[in-house]
């Protein structure tokens, strides 16, 4: 029984792990493209784009800057609880 499905099996494999393989190239390329083009608007727009310096977040207000390496405001800010501090008494 098992030697005349291994064709199917075969070509079965060959699609599926084809497929995984041809996805994974497709996103990284357009990962490295997303990046070159990144490097090419920063470049144009005449910062150096060093990693810790402030980037401008679209959608920001007034072009506020934003560091990319920092948390947002509201985990920042937010004060860390444990069970005991709820009040939980178990």
């Amino acid at each position: 029984m098992g030697s005349e499905h291994a064709p199917l099996i075969l070509i079965e494999l060959v699609l599926v792990f084809g497929s995984v393989l041809v996805f994974a190239w497709w996103q990284l390329r357009s990962l490295e493209r997303d990046r070159k083009g990144t490097l090419r608007q920063r470049e144009s727009q005449g910062k150096a784009g060093k990693e810790g310096d402030p980037v401008d977040v679209q959608g920001a207000p007034d072009g506020a800057a934003h560091d990319a390496n920092a948390l947002p405001p509201s985990a920042a800010q937010a004060p860390r609880t444990t069970s005991n501090d709820r009040g939980d008494e178990r």
